[in-house]
C-alpha cells in the first residue's frame, strides 16, 4: 500500500477584533483590555498576550481551558501561539474563577518554565498576570491591583 506524505499549511486565524488597538505599556493597561475577557467565566481560561517589538498587542489566544481549580498549561502551546504570532514578547494571564487572584505553587512553577522555554526562542515574558473576582494579581510587580477602580 502506498502512503503519501501531507504537504502542511500553519496558520493563525483571526476570531474577532478588540474595539482599539492597545499597547502592553503596563499592568493597569493590561488589565483594563483583559479583564472584559475574564469577566463571567465560570472555569479556567490561559491566555497569551502576544506583543510586537514595541509592546503593541498583536494578538490574544486561549492556550488552555480547564475546570474550576486548574488547566492544564504546556509550555510547548505558549511558545507555538508565540511563534505563529511572530511576537517578541508575550505576557501570561489566566483567571480564577474562585476570586481569589493570589498565584498558586503551580501558576509560578509554569511561569518560570515558559520563561526558561520562551528565552531558547528569544522571546520574553513580561508579566503573568491572574485575574480574579475583583482584583488581579502582577507576578511582576508582585502586587494585587484593583480592578474595579481601573
Amino acid at each position: 500500500m502506498k502512503r503519501y506524505t501531507p504537504i502542511l499549511e500553519i496558520r493563525m486565524k483571526k476570531t474577532r477584533y478588540l474595539t482599539d488597538q492597545p499597547t502592553a505599556g503596563n499592568v493597569e493597561e493590561v488589565i483594563s483590555v483583559m479583564k472584559p475577557l475574564y469577566d463571567g467565566l465560570t472555569v479556567e481560561h490561559f491566555k497569551v498576550i502576544l506583543l510586537s517589538s514595541k509592546n503593541n498587542i498583536i494578538g490574544i489566544i486561549t492556550v488552555a481551558t480547564g475546570t474550576i481549580d486548574k488547566a492544564a498549561i504546556y509550555p510547548r502551546e505558549v511558545m507555538k501561539a508565540a511563534i505563529l504570532g511572530n511576537a517578541t514578547a508575550i505576557i501570561l494571564t489566566h483567571n480564577h474563577p474562585g476570586g481569589d487572584p493570589a498565584p498558586s505553587y503551580f501558576d509560578r512553577e509554569v511561569t518560570e518554565k515558559i520563561r526558561e522555554v520562551a528565552g531558547i526562542f528569544d522571546i520574553k515574558v513580561h508579566d503573568h498576570i491572574i485575574f480574579g473576582e475583583k482584583k488581579a494579581y502582577s507576578m511582576t510587580s508582585d502586587r494585587i491591583v484593583d480592578t474595579l477602580t481601573i
